[in-house]
């Protein structure tokens, strides 16, 4: 009889876990909706106009230097390897 008692409480226990992962679930899948639909009422109402131009880039390369298009990197590319060095 105790086994069949353990066994029964075992059952409501884990049933009321799985409840609570469902119902947290739920909880966090209306919560991410609700977010989310904020998130595109803001977005609609959102217009940014720059007002002046920012500071330049610093990482953008002066001088006579020309940037290479994938062709131009293929042409002097060498994937031989060791070969490549010597």
């Amino acid at each position: 009889m105790e086994i069949h008692y353990l066994c029964a409480k075992l059952i409501i226990i884990i049933q009321a876990i799985t409840m609570n992962i469902a119902l947290a679930l739920i909880v966090f899948l209306v919560a991410a909706l609700l977010i989310w639909g904020i998130a595109e009422a803001h977005y609609k109402d959102f217009h940014y106009e720059e007002d002046k131009p920012h500071h330049p880039d610093p990482t953008a390369q002066k001088g006579p230097h020309k940037e290479l298009n994938i062709r131009d990197i293929m042409r002097d590319n060498s994937t031989s390897g060791y070969n490549a060095v010597g």
